[in-house]
């Protein structure tokens, strides 16, 4: 059996068949949302420890999408993180507006 250590260097390396990857088989797919969850992992934990006070993180997940750039097919991957605004009398009456970008090129 594959290890999710082995899997994400394999994402790394080659993450344009990431979608590829995810129909290999179930213990696959399994795998390799694992190992973009192990990479997402830092980049989740600084963005709930910065926004704590306004948010509850409450789950996350990864979503894939095939763009077009210059006539050529890519992929674009985003992480898509699932939050709840937290009661705050900070709040009332004002518009809370968070963004938090993490960008990763090979």
């Amino acid at each position: 059996m594959l290890d999710i250590r082995i899997v994400t260097q394999i994402l790394l390396y080659d993450v344009a068949n990431f979608r590829k990857f995810l129909r290999l088989s179930p213990n696959w797919r399994f795998l390799v949302l694992e190992g973009l969850d192990e990479l997402f992992k830092r980049i989740e934990v600084a963005f709930a420890n910065r926004y704590y006070a306004h948010l509850l993180f409450k789950r996350s997940y990864t979503n894939s999408s095939v763009i077009f750039s210059g006539g050529r097919a890519g992929l674009r991957v985003d992480r898509v993180l699932v939050c709840e605004v937290l009661k705050n009398p900070e709040h009332l009456n004002k518009c809370l507006r968070i963004s938090y970008a993490y960008k990763f090129e090979s």
